[in-house]
C-alpha cells in the first residue's frame, strides 16, 4: 500500500520522523555546547616559576602573557603596557570593569617624565617617597587623561621590568572584588587556568600601595 493512499498513516509517520529529527537536533546542540564549555575551561594551563627563571618570565610577558608575581606590597598581576591583546587578557583574567585603568609600573623614577607631566612640586614628592609603596596620579604626557605610576621598592620586580625593556601595567593579583593575593598559593587559588604564569614568592608588607592624586 502506498502512503499517498492512506493520509492517516502518512501523517503518523511524518510526525514520528519530525520528532526524531528534533531529538537528534537537540542532542547535537548539547554536544556542541558541552564542547564549547570544556574548551573554555581547559583553554590555559597556569605555569609556576621561580624568580630565578627570569628569562622565561620575560618571554611570557613579551608574548602578551599575563603573569602574577610578588611585590613588596601585594601580589601583582602584570602585562606589557603597549599590547592591546595583553591588556584585554588581563581584564578578562580579573573579570575587571573595562573603564578602570591600570597602574604603570616603572623600574626607575628617572623614567616618570617619559610618560607624565611632572611639576617642581611633584618632582619633590617623587624624590622624597619613591621608590616605595606609593602610587601617584599624574597628568599623562600623551593625552588629557591621567595616569597612575609606581616605582616598586623590590629588586626582582625592577629587574623584571628592566629585562622586559618596557613598562608593565600592574594590578593586584585577584579576581575583581576578591581579596588581593599575598603569596603564590593565594594567587593560584584564584587565578589558576585564567593566567599564563605565577612566580613563586610572598609579599613583605601585605597591603596595597597608597594612592595620591597630584593632578589637583
Amino acid at each position: 500500500m502506498k502512503l499517498s493512499q492512506n493520509p492517516g498513516l502518512k501523517n503518523c509517520l511524518n510526525n514520528y520522523l519530525l520528532k526524531g529529527s528534533f531529538l537528534l537536533w537537540k542532542c547535537l546542540h548539547f554536544v556542541c555546547f558541552y564542547d564549547m564549555l570544556t574548551c573554555e575551561v581547559n583553554v590555559m594551563k597556569t605555569i609556576i616559576k621561580e624568580k630565578k627563571d627570569l628569562d622565561a618570565i620575560v618571554e611570557t610577558l613579551k608574548n602578551d602573557g599575563v603573569v602574577a608575581f610578588p611585590t613588596e606590597t601585594v601580589f601583582g598581576l602584570g602585562v606589557i603596557y603597549n599590547s592591546d591583546k595583553a591588556i584585554d587578557r588581563l581584564i578578562k583574567a580579573k573579570n575587571r570593569d573595562m573603564s578602570k585603568r591600570f597602574t604603570l609600573m616603572l623600574d626607575s623614577k628617572n623614567k616618570i617624565e617619559d610618560y607624565a607631566i611632572v611639576s617642581l612640586r611633584e618632582r619633590k614628592i617623587i624624590e622624597a617617597f619613591m621608590p616605595g609603596d606609593l602610587t601617584i596620579i599624574l597628568n599623562s604626557k600623551d593625552n588629557k587623561q591621567t595616569i597612575g605610576i609606581r616605582i616598586p621598592d623590590d629588586d626582582f620586580v625592577c629587574l623584571l621590568i628592566s629585562k622586559c625593556q618596557i613598562p608593565l601595567y600592574v594590578t593586584s593579583a585577584n579576581i575583581s572584588h576578591q581579596p588581593s593575593a599575598l603569596n603564590d598559593k593565594e594567587a593560584l587559588a584564584q587565578l589558576d587556568g585564567r593566567i599564563d604564569m605565577i612566580v613563586k614568592g610572598e609579599c613583605k608588607m601585605n597591603q596595597a600601595s597608597t594612592v595620591v592624586d597630584l593632578t589637583g
